[in-house]
């Protein structure tokens, strides 16, 4: 009380307890929880100290962890890779004894085919034989037949010698009438002989032929044979292969059970290991957060004092505060030259904190004075200047393209009128003379727009109602689309054009109008027709073909008819 009743003027102080009095008397602030904070947070800056050790320690428990399990790894993958060598022996075995299996199938199936064709072979074989005694019996009927026929020529000789004899004491009629008879006797007789005869030729020829297949069938027999004893010897080997396949891949199956067993235990352990690392790094995740929680609350607390300090120098510009990290609490205030240099005031202005307040607002919301300003509003206007000036020539490119696209529309709509009135003119024309007679014309679908109009074609063939062109035969569409291209060349010609197969479903009657009006428009344009028409053929200068010779090359072929002509006429003068 003393002091403050010797301090006159406007001063501030603060106690060690914290609390702020001022000239006016009032007090603010003041808490005896503040020691507490500053207690607590030295507790927790400990704690964050000691953190370090508890996290090395971890990381170096975590670290040993992950050397183990390294370790394990590599005993794990050795493992693996010896077991993966054995299952590829053992695969390789496996495959090996597959295609040891697929190769006694298959020798199995070929001496099974081998006895078919063998059992086939001996059937034919019998079945020849049984027919070769067929044709022996049949031989020795032919050759008794042959001798009783030589029998009966004997007596037919010899009734001729007595016919003859007798055919003395006999008339001439008589003898004429036996000799006929004699000598039609032994035509018959002869005749039987010679078909008898060539009956047994054909059956001799037949028995050799059968002998040459027999002789054959038995050869073919011998080499089947011989072929199902090697498949039988092969088969056996594959068989004995198989057999010392399956024993070594069962010695292999043997060894690797172990390998296996040994694998699964290290995979155990791995797990184990695994689980332990994870426990750790969960450990350390969570001390790790704590850490960053406690650096967090010690950073909010750096802060807030670093705030106060800020708080105290505005308030207290004049006091160098210089806190010690050491130092717990407020240190007291150097009063004696404050007070000593403080103007004397005799009464305090009102609303005073609160036009401070306001001041500082308004420096806040001022800043920091750029010195830059004028250079960057020199820079800035020279850009609006600039961009300005690019708006204005854009807006006027943009006038001058619209107004362009209105002339040129304009122009199109002139152009596309009389081009679309001189095409619907030379259409109809030429839908007249192709259909000979009819009408047609072409329509707008929207008159009022030419630029995005499309066009509709209304076709009355001769005798039919008007309708569109969907409603038209197959020959009626070609007709009137030959009319509309003939038109379109006929408006605006052209070089030369190509037409492919324009007269395939064209008549005849149609194929001569088709052929007149290409040959009046000829005579502006050059025109290239691809047909197989031989009326449209006849209207060509010249003709070009493609033929294949034997060498399988295509050669083209021309032929001018008028030189063809002039010269089939010089030969025929």
């Amino acid at each position: 009380r003393g002091v403050l009743r010797a301090a006159q003027g406007g001063f501030q102080a603060v106690t060690r307890a914290g609390d702020l009095v001022r000239a006016g008397g009032s007090v603010s602030g003041g808490s005896t929880g503040r020691g507490k904070a500053s207690s607590g947070l030295l507790a927790r800056q400990r704690e964050l100290q000691a953190l370090p050790s508890v996290v090395a320690e971890k990381e170096a428990a975590l670290r040993a962890l992950e050397a183990q399990i390294a370790e394990n790894k590599r005993d794990q993958e050795d493992h693996q890779s010896a077991l993966d060598e054995m299952a590829g022996r053992h695969q390789m075995l496996r495959a090996n004894r597959t295609t040891c299996e697929q190769e006694q199938a298959a020798l199995t199936r070929d001496v099974e085919r081998a006895e078919q064709a063998a059992q086939w072979q001996q059937e034919l074989l019998d079945r020849t034989q049984t027919q070769r005694a067929e044709l022996d019996q049949n031989r020795q009927q032919l050759l008794a037949e042959i001798e009783q026929l030589g029998t009966e020529q004997t007596r037919a000789q010899t009734r001729a010698q007595e016919l003859a004899s007798q055919a003395a004491a006999l008339t001439a009629e008589s003898l004429l009438t036996n000799l006929s008879q004699a000598r039609t006797e032994l035509a018959v007789i002869e005749g039987r002989n010679d078909s008898r005869r060539a009956i047994l030729e054909g059956h001799q020829k037949s028995h050799s032929e059968i002998l040459t297949r027999v002789h054959a069938k038995e050869h073919r027999a011998e080499e089947l044979s011989r072929e199902e004893e090697g498949l039988l010897v092969s088969l056996n080997d594959q068989r004995h292969r198989s057999t010392e396949l399956n024993e070594l891949i069962t010695a292999l199956t043997s060894l690797i059970e172990p390998a296996k067993a040994e694998l699964d235990a290290l995979e155990q352990r791995q797990a184990e290991a695994e689980t332990e690392a994870n426990q750790q790094r969960q450990t350390l995740q969570r001390l790790e957060a704590e850490h960053n929680g406690n650096t967090l609350e010690m950073s909010r607390c750096q802060d807030e004092m670093a705030m106060l300090h800020r708080q105290i120098l505005a308030d207290l510009g004049l006091v160098d505060v210089d806190l010690n990290q050491d130092q717990v609490g407020q240190p007291l205030l150097p009063l004696h030259p404050l007070i000593s240099q403080l103007p004397t005031v005799t009464e305090l202005p009102e609303n005073l904190e609160q036009d401070i307040q306001q001041i500082k607002v308004q420096l806040g919301q001022l800043g920091s004075v750029n010195l830059h300003a004028s250079a960057e509003y020199e820079e800035m206007r020279s850009r609006h200047e600039y961009l300005t000036q690019q708006m204005a020539d854009l807006e006027k490119a943009t006038a001058d393209l619209r107004q362009i696209i209105t002339e040129l529309n304009q122009l199109m709509e002139q152009g596309f009128s009389v081009t679309f009135e001189a095409v619907a003119r030379e259409f109809n024309t030429y839908f007249k003379q192709l259909f000979n007679g009819g009408d047609a014309q072409l329509v707008l679908t929207d008159p009022e727009n030419l630029t995005e109009t499309g066009i509709d074609i209304i076709a009355r063939p001769p005798g039919k109602r008007s309708q569109s062109l969907n409603m038209l035969s197959g020959g009626e569409r070609a007709l009137t689309a030959a009319a509309l291209i003939f038109s379109l060349l006929s408006t605006s010609p052209t070089p030369y054009c190509v037409l492919d197969e324009v007269d395939a479903m064209l008549d005849e009657a149609n194929v001569s109008r088709f052929r007149d009006a290409l040959t009046d428009l000829a005579q502006r344009i050059q025109f290239i027709v691809i047909t197989h028409n031989r009326r449209t053929v006849e209207a060509a200068n010249t003709i070009y073909g493609v033929s294949m010779g034997d060498d399988s090359v295509s050669r083209v072929i021309s032929l001018k008819l008028d030189e063809s002509a002039d010269t089939s006429g010089s030969q025929d003068q």
